[in-house]
């Protein structure tokens, strides 16, 4: 799991909660920053982008993981589905239960990948960086 740019109570907050749940905190990394070509390769290496965010809107995060064809698991909340489409596994975010099953799906099932990258293809052709800003000036 990688983590950036954390102020400190958000990370003891993180580091707490590996601790307290028990998991590997050497499978935890928390960068200061990364640099556009290092977050290229992590999104292009990874298995996927696990975004189960209940309040935000339009998530450079997911943009960014639909353009480069890194499969999602995402909130069942209708930003995301809206900006993710067919790219995205969705799951209640507040259930650890969805949340593990499809992180498993993905790393066990490289069908169900596939889907997704395949799907992230149709669905990066809806993002257009002029016609976002546009849009964006026009809210």
């Amino acid at each position: 799991m990688l983590a950036c740019n954390l102020n400190a109570k958000a990370t003891e907050q993180l580091l707490s909660a590996v601790q307290r749940d028990g998991l590997d905190p050497n499978l935890l990394v928390i960068a200061p920053q990364i640099d556009d070509a290092d977050l290229t390769k992590l999104y292009l290496d990874a298995v996927a982008l696990l975004n189960p965010s209940l309040l935000e809107g339009l998530s450079l995060s997911l943009v960014n993981a639909i353009e480069l064809g890194t499969p999602i698991i995402a909130a069942k909340q209708l930003a995301q589905e809206e900006t993710c489409g067919d790219a995205a596994i969705y799951v209640d975010a507040l259930n650890v239960t969805d949340l593990v099953n499809a992180a498993r799906q993905l790393l066990l099932e490289p069908s169900a990948r596939m889907k997704l990258i395949n799907a992230s293809r149709g669905e990066a052709t809806r993002f257009n960086w002029k016609r976002l800003a546009e849009s964006s000036r026009s809210m």
